[in-house]
């Protein structure tokens, strides 16, 4: 599968079948409605209009499995009796005849176009653009039906025909379902790549060509947030896109890249809802296998990722100097930190100079359109993350207690996705209860309070020693977290006592935020190592959310003082490297990418899990 299309936007998806096309029931291109009678719409899969389906292995595939799927793109193109079209020309003009409900007359209507290109801006004349195009009629859903066109050419009189790749949403079944339209001329077939949670399986995912960018399920659109680097927006017009969409029908009515982020939330919310579904199901051991791992990999590891840029455009469109790092690429955002940091442009530029960084292919710029374009946390697993809030299976301080453990990482923490490892299984949360024991001492030093200081002398030296906001302000849970780092004391015997017993209203198995806290903290006990001792110790501790985002905000805080005033060309260097690290990460899990220009590559080689010192801001690293 070509990365372009995993960047641009889709899901996850992985085994199955593809098919070939058969048009013995004749061509959109005679005229006419092809299909027009009761059966239409729920044909005998002998009246298939695409007979030959085989997986993406080249196996055949068994008509009913092709019956079974009830997504619009199924039914309408591959499935109702007349053409199976072999090009996206044939199979925009089948739905015009077939689809035309709301969406007569007009040859775009229902179509909406959305552009996106890594180099016609840097070049400042028109290059090969990608489109993504959703045909919304009926009453369809906005991300029911979406197509992604690669390699449109300004200059060429013709649309690409093959190459192109489709998401439909199984309504009922709550899952998007993927195809591709592989091979050439008569040749060419549509093959279908899975359904969502296919993607999620990874022995299914193993074989799929899509898995590296759609591990998640759900669709991906890699610049979800302004200023939407890369895709066409209200502000900043892409040069040759309107070209591109004026040529050609097929691509509907011109969009922008803030239209379709609003698309892929909302799929992604509809998606989310049936995934967690799944996940708290006991049941349903053919996905989760038993483990609430499943269900908190978003909230621990992350699934994908997401582009963001610090660069923005002036009211004209043009894009101002880098003055500041947004703060989601300092910590996660479910942390609730605003403050971005603010560096000097020119130590911006020097660093870029310094790191020999440039764009691949192009000569001259040394960065991508909107500076400083970098990997953050990705928006659908904080909306995943924020739905279990919602629903009530996780509470806003296990959130922030899991995200505690090296915090300063907010994408790629090994330490943090690790002790995904310890998921309780759904019987250790059958068999959850109150934990033993009194509730600590409040002046502990292993036990986060509003005061200054702890009861032990001797450790309370060796942590204020590197952080006097410990023995000045309060004993927060990074404090603990020092402790323990640090090797000033043992927390190794606390036991929690906000610990409750599941309300009796909830099935025994369903997972909720207590059952998870206490079989999560009984998982941890004599756990070695320091991110295992660090959770264990939050866990056990009530009432930390605000000291959790506190801990944040002056870790945040203290690099804007080193970029104002202590070392402001270093601050830079480190950020730049940190980056680096990030984005090497980020292209070994992922074709997102692979395609030139998405993002900056240099001469830096940074070390492995480089991060940021909590305390001072300064280079650390493991």
């Amino acid at each position: 599968m070509t990365a372009w299309f995993h960047r641009a936007l889709l899901i996850a998806l992985s085994t199955a079948p593809a098919l070939a096309c058969g048009d013995d029931m004749g061509r959109v291109a005679d005229g006419g409605r092809s299909c027009d009678t009761e059966g239409c719409d729920d044909p005998d899969p002998d009246m298939f209009a695409c007979q030959n389906v085989l997986d993406a292995r080249g196996r055949p595939m068994d008509a009913g499995f092709l019956d079974s799927l009830a997504d619009p793109f199924a039914k309408v193109v591959l499935k109702r009796p007349g053409v199976c079209p072999r090009s996206y020309a044939e199979t925009i003009a089948k739905l015009k005849l077939e689809d035309d409900d709301r969406c007569a007359d007009d040859p775009r209507a229902g179509m909406l176009g959305r552009i996106v290109s890594e180099r016609a801006q840097l070049l400042q004349k028109p290059d090969v653009v990608r489109a993504v195009v959703g045909r919304q009629c009926g009453r369809r859903l906005p991300y029911e039906m979406l197509f992604a066109i690669p390699n449109i050419d300004a200059d060429d009189p013709k649309l690409p025909q093959t190459g192109v790749q489709v998401m439909s949403l199984d309504r009922a079944a709550g899952v998007f379902n993927f195809y591709a339209l592989e091979g050439e001329g008569e040749g060419a077939e549509w093959v279908f790549h899975g359904n969502s949670f296919d993607q999620l399986d990874p022995q299914t995912s193993a074989t799929s060509a899509c898995a590296s960018c759609h591990s998640d399920g759900g669709l991906v659109m890699r610049e979800i947030d302004a200023p939407w680097v890369h895709w066409e927006s209200a502000g900043v017009r892409t040069i040759g896109a309107g070209i591109a969409v004026d040529r050609f029908s097929e691509l509907g009515t011109r969009s922008t890249g803030e239209e379709l982020a609003g698309v892929v939330r909302a799929g992604n919310a509809h998606w989310n809802r049936t995934r967690i579904g799944a996940f708290v199901d006991p049941l349903r051991t053919d996905l989760h296998g038993g483990s609430t791992r499943p269900l908190l990999e978003p909230l621990f590891c992350g699934t994908s990722f997401n582009l963001q840029s610090a660069g923005q455009p002036n009211e004209v469109g043009t894009p101002v100097p880098v003055r500041g790092i947004p703060s989601s690429f300092f910590v996660d955002p479910l942390q609730g930190v605003t403050t971005d940091v603010s560096v000097s442009a020119e130590a911006y530029v020097a660093g870029l100079n310094e790191a020999g960084s440039r764009i691949e292919g192009l000569v001259g710029p040394r960065d991508t359109f909107f500076g400083f374009t970098f990997v953050e946390r990705s928006a659908s697993d904080t909306a995943y993350v924020q739905t279990l809030l919602e629903l009530g299976i996780v509470d806003e301080e296990f959130v922030l207690d899991v995200l505690s453990v090296d915090f300063t990482e907010p994408v790629y923490s090994a330490a943090r996705c690790g002790l995904l490892d310890l998921a309780p299984s759904f019987d250790d949360l059958d068999n959850t209860q109150d934990p033993p024991g009194d509730a600590p001492q409040t002046d502990a030093c292993c036990v986060a309070h509003p005061g200054a200081g702890c009861e032990d002398e001797a450790v309370q030296e060796c942590v204020c020693a590197e952080d006097d906001y410990c023995c000045e302000g309060s004993w927060d849970q990074g404090c603990v977290n020092a402790v323990i780092d640090r090797e000033c004391g043992s927390c190794s015997a606390i036991t929690p006592f906000r610990g409750v017993t599941a309300d009796p209203d909830v099935s025994a198995a369903m997972p909720n935020a207590a059952r998870l806290r206490n079989a999560l903290y009984a998982a941890l006990a004599g756990v070695d190592g320091f991110p295992a001792a660090q959770l264990r110790a939050a866990l056990a501790t009530p009432g930390q959310a605000d000291a959790h985002r506190d801990r944040a905000k002056r870790f945040v805080q203290a690099c804007v003082d080193r970029a104002t005033t202590r070392d402001p060309e270093g601050l830079v260097q480190d950020v730049l490297e940190v980056s680096a690290w990030r984005r090497r990460e980020a292209m070994a899990v992922s074709s997102l990418l692979d395609t030139p220009g998405a993002v900056v590559t240099d001469d830096l080689a940074p070390p492995v899990d480089l991060r940021l010192d909590p305390t001072t801001c300064a280079r650390a690293s493991d």
